[in-house]
């Protein structure tokens, strides 16, 4: 069974919390950066995409951070039409 860490100095126990949801789920938690990266699309793209509901929106893990389950944005990509001739 996995303890809970306490939190270090300075750091944000929902953080933690978050981090020790997804590590127990198996979903790894991505960035903005790496979402960007996975998906091709802008910033600005993204969360046009979350306004319209075409977007997964992301899951706050601090004061001012948020990430995106990695099984969401695959979800997503998998819905997406394919791009090859």
């Amino acid at each position: 069974m996995m303890q809970q860490q306490a939190p270090k100095r300075g750091q944000d126990p929902t953080k933690l919390a978050a981090r020790a949801a997804a590590s127990i789920s198996g979903d790894r938690l991505m960035t903005r950066h790496e979402v960007e990266a996975e998906c091709g699309l802008t910033r600005s793209s993204i969360y046009r995409g979350i306004a319209a509901g075409t977007f997964p929106a992301p899951k706050k893990v601090g004061r001012r951070a948020v990430r995106w389950p990695e099984s969401a944005i695959a979800a997503w990509k998998a819905e997406q039409p394919s791009t090859s001739h």
